[in-house]
């Protein structure tokens, strides 16, 4: 029994598996991290996405959650209150 890299018939990586015996769609060597879409070309793991795709990957912009928006708005607030503490007490010092 082998633990191999199952690709595609595309190159692309599958998954990680347990294997009874090698083929064309099974490759012992070790994918390296890093990879947005590995492919494997023959002699080696190579990136399987362009340069543009990789680009489009990074440049997505994430809504906040409704818990990420109530946290900032509370810390605001915190923020606020604590200013307003600061003045109220020069105020009461003068």
């Amino acid at each position: 029994m082998y633990f191999a890299r199952i690709i595609d018939e595309n190159g692309f990586f599958v998954c990680d598996d347990f294997v009874d015996e090698l083929t064309e769609f099974t490759i012992e060597t070790l994918c390296p991290q890093g990879f947005y879409k590995p492919k494997w070309d023959g002699t080696k793991w190579v990136e399987g996405l362009t340069q543009e795709e990789i680009d489009a990957i990074k440049n997505v912009e994430i809504e906040p959650t409704e818990t990420e928006i109530l946290k900032s708005q509370v810390l605001e607030l915190q923020s606020a209150l604590a200013a307003m503490s600061l003045l109220t007490i020069a105020a009461l010092e003068e």
